[in-house]
């Protein structure tokens, strides 16, 4: 048996405007998917078979399926194009993305497999399937996968990140060119579970950028991550708002505010910076797009030094809430898990 590992992850600040060229500032989280494969002699005169079983934090499978190999074969894209070593990845010491970023549209990954029925699943599984090489398969063997999730699926902290990193850390395929053939979307949630660090990430028509971010853990020692339990498709929420998004990125004067106000959170030595960072990044997406902030959601007034921020599709997974806040409102989110910041990320 051979097993694999994958972080979820959070993405602080950059929602959207990531999905444009611009910087995403994200953190792995300590709970994500394992993947047991066990390579066995196929019995007797049987077909060589493809085993699948997906089992949530509970223990619980939510998917399974059997996929004859002979038909895998068959159905091979046949392609070296998504070989690992083939991607346009890389580990950057620069510190600003480059300009002219090509359209790429959002999903956030995980929302796919989350937000969707199994039939879904299988289709992306096939999808994955198709991309490996015909000659990968062994005569007379047999394959079981089984993937294990250590936090809910409706989290919103990556189970199809980790998954497409999962498979295609097992097949050698490059993790981002897969995710933009069968999800689509900016790809820091896969940069993330591959690299397992927090990273500064983004994307342009050069390819896939990231670099190692480091926060300070006294600055968040008193942040807290609401899971509202209500998942939202981010590939819905950003289609929603794309052609802002594209407005939004041509606009000489707006392309030059998002990332200093990005800069203010990347380079925070001291809380008053980073959280009136944080802020400042919502309420300026929320004026220009449109959006409703968790202010106007749960009908409470902004207080001073509080921290609100949606995490993740707006209006949905997750919500950061510093002391202030949480002191103040934290009736509101009575039933709902809530977690120390601290105690959920991975700052190493």
């Amino acid at each position: 048996m051979q097993s694999f590992y994958a972080p979820g992850k959070i993405l602080l600040v950059g929602e959207y405007t990531v999905t444009k060229g611009f910087e995403g500032l994200a953190v792995p989280v300590k709970s994500g998917q394992w993947m047991d494969v066990w390579e066995f002699d196929s019995p007797g005169n049987a077909e060589d078979r493809f085993i699948f079983n997906a089992l949530d934090s509970h223990g619980a499978s939510w998917f399974s399926e059997s996929f004859d190999i002979a038909n895998l074969k068959s159905n091979s894209l046949n392609t070296n194009a998504l070989n690992s070593n083939s991607a346009d990845v890389h580990f950057s010491e620069s510190k600003n993305p480059s300009e002219n970023s090509e359209h790429i549209s959002e999903s956030n990954t995980e929302s796919k497999i989350e937000s969707n029925a199994e039939s879904n699943t299988e289709s992306h599984l096939s999808k994955i399937l198709a991309l490996v090489p015909s000659s990968y398969w062994k005569p007379g063997k047999s394959y079981r996968f089984e993937t294990r999730l250590e936090f809910d699926r409706s989290s919103g902290l990556g189970s199809s990140s980790t998954f497409v990193q999962l498979l295609s850390n097992y097949f050698k395929l490059d993790p981002f060119q897969v995710q933009d053939l069968v999800f689509g979307g900016s790809g820091y949630d896969v940069a993330i579970a591959a690299v397992q660090k927090p990273l500064i990430y983004w994307r342009n028509e050069q390819g896939v950028h990231f670099r190692q971010w480091k926060m300070n853990p006294e600055l968040t020692k008193d942040w807290k991550v609401i899971f509202l339990g209500n998942k939202v498709n981010s590939r819905t929420s950003t289609s929603q708002v794309n052609d802002m998004l594209e407005d939004l990125a041509r606009d000489e004067n707006y392309s030059m505010q998002i990332p200093k106000i990005i800069e203010i959170v990347r380079d925070a030595q001291e809380l008053m910076a980073l959280e009136t960072g944080i802020e400042m990044y919502q309420m300026f997406l929320s004026q220009l797009l449109g959006m409703v902030t968790p202010y106007t959601y749960f009908g409470v007034k902004p207080l001073p030094r509080g921290v609100c921020k949606w995490l993740g599709a707006w209006g949905g997974d997750m919500l950061l809430v510093n002391s202030v806040v949480w002191d103040a409102y934290y009736s509101l989110w009575n039933g709902c898990e809530v977690k120390n910041w601290n105690d959920l990320v991975i700052y190493e």
